[in-house]
C-alpha cells in the first residue's frame, strides 16, 4: 500500500467522510474515492467498514491505547506503524542527527 492510501485508510478508520478526508488531505473528493478504489481491490474488500477491519488485520493500522479518544466519539485513534517511526523523530520523518 502506497503511504497516501494509508492516510486515507487511517482517516477512515478514525470516522471521517471522503469529503472531510479529502479537506485534512488537500485533495479533491474523487481522489479520495479513487484512492480508496485501489484499497478495496488490494485489500480485496467491497466497503469501508470492511477495509478498516482489514487494515486492522494486515498490519498497516493500530490502535494507540495510549492517546485518548476523541471526546466527541468512542472511535479510538488510529495510528499506523510509520507513525510510531516519525513520533519517535524529529517529526519530518527522519532521526535527528547524532
Amino acid at each position: 500500500m502506497h503511504d497516501r492510501e494509508i492516510e486515507i485508510l487511517r482517516l477512515v478508520a478514525e470516522g471521517c467522510s471522503n469529503k472531510e478526508a479529502a479537506k485534512r488531505l488537500f485533495l479533491s473528493e474523487a481522489a479520495v474515492k479513487t484512492h480508496l478504489l485501489r484499497l478495496y481491490a488490494k485489500l480485496g474488500v467491497k466497503d469501508r467498514a470492511a477495509a478498516v477491519a482489514a487494515g486492522f488485520r494486515k498490519g498497516p493500522l493500530q490502535v494507540d491505547e495510549r492517546l485518548p479518544a476523541p471526546s466527541r466519539s468512542r472511535i479510538p485513534i488510529v495510528r499506523t506503524r510509520s507513525d510510531a517511526a516519525i513520533s519517535r523523530s524529529n517529526g519530518r520523518g527522519r532521526r535527528p542527527a547524532r
